[in-house]
């Protein structure tokens, strides 16, 4: 290495660089590609279960703010309002 002129030295550190880069993009792309085929399982598995979730405690939710509006400010309708959320949920 002694003999490699400067331009040598620096053109293998370049290309010494890049294909560390070259590999560590090869490795996390493939990382990836697995990270994204667990998660595509897990959501297909979960995705309904999470969906129905909130579905319930969004109509439990405005079920209780219609009552509320009852309760305090006794606003017309708002407890058939709440009843008809309670049993959507």
């Amino acid at each position: 290495m002694g003999r490699w002129s400067i331009r040598g030295k620096l053109l293998a550190g370049f290309a010494l660089i890049l294909l560390a880069a070259n590999v560590i993009c090869i490795w996390s792309a493939a990382e990836m590609r697995r990270a994204s085929a667990a998660m595509s399982s897990m959501a297909a598995d979960q995705l309904p279960e999470l969906a129905l979730a909130t579905a319930f405690e969004r109509e439990i939710l405005n079920a209780r703010i219609q009552f509320i509006y009852h309760v305090t400010i006794q606003k017309p309708g708002t407890l058939d309002a709440g009843w008809q959320r309670f049993r959507n949920a």
